[in-house]
């Protein structure tokens, strides 16, 4: 039996030991080393309280390496190993799988850590690597959980998007995050396609011809309706068009068809193979606009399809079928758009000519009859501000006396651009004169019959507009 050696400190170990706990920098592994030196403890000893030191500081070399021999590691460890994986460090798949593992339920308080990391990539396609792992092992993770895979997700598309490097390569690398991330849960998929869609490295052909991206973006009608809104060239929109038939929600493929049509708009002629890879898709279209016909996109939509039906006669039939029923529908609501539409181009026309020809020329337009009420200060405030004063009226009212001329010489004055006379309820006198005057100076007028708020403006409107008639004319 070996005889064990008692070695006490001595003054000086003491002192060397004070020194390196007071040491700024890594004062405990200081304090491990001149232990290790004096022979107080051994060499092995030394490395295992190292490793432990720099693993509880967060070092992610002496982190891997614990994890490479088996050791076991805390949350906080974890994600510092995740975070160095996403920033470009190789590492083996089952060490990043391990590392998910044990650091999921945190991932949400560290969103910010692993994005940054992200950002920061050294290598986007080790980073891509490691990514792929951590969604595979967040299927079971909590709604919270995978928004931040998502955040992580979009984060290293724009920086994939932003690093140099052959396009097809970055492509591959942007497909290959979108494929990841749609395996979360469908409702990712949108928000990682109009990510990549918006950094312009791949665009809506590059999805639709990936069968493995399309089969997962065709889960959520969100992610659909990106494709065909991204569409913007005719590549783009032949690869949208040509997948109309592979969306079974009606809903979701009349929203679609709705977003192509917008996307043709009126400078954009389809192929013949465009016309019928949309026809499958017409009925619902069709029931979009039933639904909601008085809508400018419904409009707008059955107009296309007749120009469609007229470039390509060999399928005008289905074309205009599904044009007159969006019209049927439309009917109730044309009159009533062109009613809209004509009354919005007049005033218009009026405020224009108020603020062009009225105000410049420091003329007014006058109204004559009634009786004083706000409205009659709305309804010039609705044409243009009262600042400079550009109308004026007289009033018929019981208490007060009508001078002689004094509406002739209202009229007649070559600041009167105009008069509106108010027939009812002004006194049968007051209308007679202002009717006199009119004619005698041969100004332009217009005659209402009430003086409510709606019959005032649109007396104003309609004498502005012929007068702004009358001087384009002259």
């Amino acid at each position: 039996m070996s005889e064990e050696r008692t070695r006490y400190l001595t003054t000086e170990d003491v002192r060397a030991l004070i020194a390196a706990a007071q040491h700024p920098a890594q004062p405990e592994v200081l304090v491990v080393r001149t232990l290790r030196d004096r022979d107080l403890i051994t060499a092995e000893v030394s490395r295992t309280l190292e490793a432990e030191i720099q693993r509880s500081q967060g070092n992610a070399d002496a982190i891997l390496m614990h994890v490479q021999s088996n050791g076991s590691i805390d949350q906080r460890q974890a994600v510092i190993l995740l975070a160095d994986a996403l920033s470009g460090r190789r590492m083996e798949s089952t060490v990043v799988q391990r590392a998910a593992d044990v650091a999921m339920s945190t991932l949400a308080i560290h969103a910010e850590m692993l994005t940054a990391s992200t950002r920061n990539s050294k290598d986007r396609e080790v980073s891509v690597e490691a990514f792929e792992v951590v969604c595979g092992s967040l299927n079971a993770a909590p709604s919270e959980i995978k928004k931040v895979a998502v955040s992580v997700g979009k984060e290293l598309v724009t920086k994939i998007a932003s690093s140099r490097g052959e396009i097809l390569s970055r492509k591959r690398l942007t497909l290959r995050v979108i494929f990841a991330c749609s395996e979360l849960e469908a409702t990712s998929i949108s928000q990682i396609i109009e990510a990549a869609l918006s950094q312009n490295i791949v665009h809506t052909y590059d999805i639709v011809h990936n069968e493995s991206a399309f089969c997962q973006s065709i889960k959520d009608p969100a992610a659909v309706q990106a494709l065909a809104t991204r569409a913007n060239t005719e590549a783009d929109l032949s690869a949208a068009v040509s997948v109309v038939s592979r969306i079974t929600n009606l809903i979701t493929q009349g929203k679609y068809v709705r977003i192509l049509c917008k996307q043709y708009g009126d400078n954009k002629k389809p192929t013949l193979d465009d016309v019928q890879n949309m026809k499958p898709g017409l009925d619902a279209l069709v029931e979009l606009h039933v639904a909601a016909p008085a809508t400018s996109a419904a409009s707008h939509d059955e107009a296309l399809l007749r120009r469609w039906a007229a470039i390509h006669p060999s399928e005008a039939k289905g074309l205009i079928s599904a044009a007159d029923k969006i019209g049927t529908a439309r009917a109730p609501f044309t009159e009533r758009f062109k009613k809209e539409r004509v009354a919005s181009e007049r005033t218009s026309i009026a405020k224009r000519f108020v603020k062009e020809s009225i105000i410049p020329a420091k003329q007014i337009v006058l109204l004559v009859g009634g009786s004083y009420s706000h409205d009659v200060v709305a309804a010039f405030n609705e044409l243009h501000s009262a600042d400079p004063v550009w109308g004026d009226w007289i009033f018929k009212e019981r208490s007060q006396t009508i001078k002689i001329g004094e509406i002739d010489e209202a009229v007649g004055s070559v600041r009167c651009a105009g008069v509106v006379i108010i027939a009812r309820p002004a006194g049968h006198t007051v209308v007679e004169q202002a009717k006199v005057a009119v004619t005698k100076h041969s100004k332009q007028h217009i005659v209402i019959h009430n003086s409510s708020k709606t019959a005032l403006r649109e007396g104003l409107t309609s004498l502005l507009v012929e007068l702004a008639s009358a001087r384009a004319v002259a």
